[in-house]
Parts: C-alpha cells; sequence; structure tokens
C-alpha cells in the first residue's frame, strides 16, 4: 500500500509558523535539525509538516524536563 505524500511548508514561512527569527530557522538547519529539500523545478526550500511537528515535540519534551529539573 503506498504511503501518502507528506505536506511540506516553505522555509521562508516557518518563521510565522513556529513563532521565531529566521536566524534561528538556519541554526536548526546548521544543526541538522530541519533538513530542507527543493521539490523538483522549485527554487523554494520546504521541510516536511511530519518534521516540523517531530522538532516541536522534541522542543516541548526538553522544555517540560527543564521545568522538572528546576523543581
Amino acid at each position: 500500500m503506498p504511503s501518502r505524500p507528506s505536506k511540506v511548508i516553505r522555509l521562508s514561512r516557518l518563521p510565522q509558523f513556529l513563532g521565531v527569527e529566521r536566524t534561528a530557522i538556519q541554526l536548526l538547519v546548521q544543526q541538522g535539525k530541519l533538513h530542507p529539500f527543493s521539490i523538483t523545478g522549485q527554487r523554494a526550500k520546504v521541510v516536511t509538516e511530519d518534521e516540523v511537528i517531530e522538532l516541536q515535540q522534541r522542543a516541548k519534551a526538553a522544555a517540560a524536563e527543564r521545568e522538572d529539573a528546576d523543581h
């Protein structure tokens, strides 16, 4: 059974989507936490929605751990 295609988000829209500055997005790419790619024939870089959701979940888990450590 074929898998469904992943939704993609343009890299240029991620700051608005995640609520962070462009430099933060660039840092995530440099750290290997986001993996932008181009769709064939397109100039714009995109990331999958699934990758962004995973990034958000890891950030929430890390924040929860820090909060637990503070108490």
